[in-house]
């Protein structure tokens, strides 16, 4: 995925046509051939369904909440199906047959699926609270803070009672015991919990944010959130030193954005508070550039990220070079991460450079005491030095919207020079 607006549209497609798989709807799909119209749905045929309705559901979940997207699925479809959820994914003789305590860790990817769904449910919570959190910045009513942080609050419970109820065999320990886990169920397991890790960090950064008008409850609950936080990424750098290269790139985009989400928040808290940022900041940094190998989106996010940290590095050393723009907009964490994308975007159509005004020049600035280089000269700079996406790797600006949804053997070997040095990570 490169940005939202390539997958809106057929995402739309998709999801319409998705509340065309529940059984009851006036208009039903079927996958076995030759069914006359008067013929109960064979139980194989509607279990295919069912679980194409819900990766369907999986794939909207996580374009929403990464593109802040509002759903394209409505409440009333996903509760049609949602009492039956668990079975679809049951498998004869899995665990989901058998729940003793002793049995071992024989579980399948399919088994992991079901639970990350329930995740998900809580995702698309968290993606309402964030939409709230966006477009509600500006409200200094104490009353309507105190209310979004009472929401905030539920949905950090219900999450951590999700982690808290998963089975034995699917706790974080299992990511941690990686010789009792087979391994094409590793990376289901990363996911499962690397996503959960982000969602906690996504839902509580927005407390810890300071543009929050300020009320007697939002001050008590700060200390916690950064807690919370600060727990998810280490257990997320605990798990990223277990990937080796196969496993990565079996994960997928999702977990690209989880690392994204902890790497803004450690920036965040390094700008907004003055701490330091983890050790683990380069251990997540190199594994969202090893990602970025199968994963367009991570290498987005890989230059963002190091764009940011080189204005931080910049202000901290040179003070007087003024407020670094694009590092205010990183770690204000009210602007979503596709916001981000299309303000700095390169193609000339969609974004008009501002950084450097058209008519100022050294004459201006004289009159008011300060002495300014040519401005031509610092948008040059800022041009070669610090531009967020390199076209030389991918495409021509003006036709980034060609560019491919996910990865290819030929972008990736068309980029393959910028990933030598990713290719043995870790």
């Amino acid at each position: 995925m490169t940005n939202g607006a390539q997958v809106w549209g057929p995402l739309t497609v998709a999801t319409r046509l998705a509340t065309q798989l529940i059984p009851d709807a006036p208009r039903t799909f079927r996958t076995s051939p030759e069914q006359l119209p008067d013929q109960a749905a064979d139980d194989q045929d509607q279990l295919r369904k069912t679980r194409l309705f819900w990766a369907i559901y999986a794939l909207d979940s996580y374009v929403n909440i990464t593109t802040c997207h509002n759903g394209e699925l409505l409440d009333r479809s996903i509760e049609r199906l949602l009492p039956n959820r668990a079975l679809a994914w049951e498998t004869p003789g899995g665990p989901l047959y058998s729940r003793s305590e002793n049995q071992s860790m024989s579980i399948d990817p399919q088994y992991v699926f079901s639970h990350h769904l329930e995740a998900l449910d809580l995702s698309r919570e968290i993606h309402r609270i964030y939409v709230d959190f966006s477009y509600h910045k500006s409200s200094g009513e104490a009353d309507t803070v105190g209310d979004w942080i009472s929401r905030v609050l539920s949905c950090s419970a219900d999450l951590f009672d999700w982690s808290a109820r998963l089975p034995r065999m699917l706790q974080m320990d299992a990511v941690q015991e990686t010789a009792k886990v087979t391994p094409r169920c590793f990376s289901s397991l990363v996911m499962l919990h690397g996503y959960w890790c982000a969602l906690v960090i996504h839902l509580h950064s927005m407390v810890i944010c300071p543009t929050l008008p300020e009320c007697p409850r939002l001050s008590e609950v700060r200390s916690q959130s950064h807690e919370h936080c600060t727990r998810a990424v280490e257990h997320l750098i605990g798990m990223i030193g277990r990937i080796r290269g196969t496993t990565l790139k079996q994960l997928g985009w999702p977990f690209a954005w989880s690392l994204w989400t902890a790497l803004r928040y450690l920036l965040a808290c390094q700008v907004h508070s003055g701490m330091q940022i983890l050790d683990g900041w380069d251990t997540l940094l190199r594994c969202l550039q090893a990602a970025a190998k199968y994963w367009q989106i991570g290498m987005k996010y890989w230059r963002m990220l190091n764009r940011a940290m080189s204005e931080l590095q910049q202000s901290m050393s040179s003070p007087l070079l003024g407020p670094p723009r694009f590092l205010s907009s990183v770690v204000d964490l009210r602007i979503s991460t596709a916001d981000l994308e299309d303000r700095f975007r390169v193609d000339p159509v969609l974004h008009q450079r501002d950084d450097v005004p058209e008519h100022s020049n050294n004459t201006d600035a004289t009159r008011f005491g300060c002495e300014y280089p040519d401005p031509r000269a610092v948008e040059n700079n800022l041009a070669t030095e610090m531009s967020i996406y390199s076209t030389s790797i991918f495409q021509d600006p003006d036709t980034w919207y060609n560019m491919p949804l996910y990865a290819t053997s030929a972008y990736q070997q068309s980029s393959q020079s910028t990933f030598d040095s990713t290719a043995a990570y870790p």
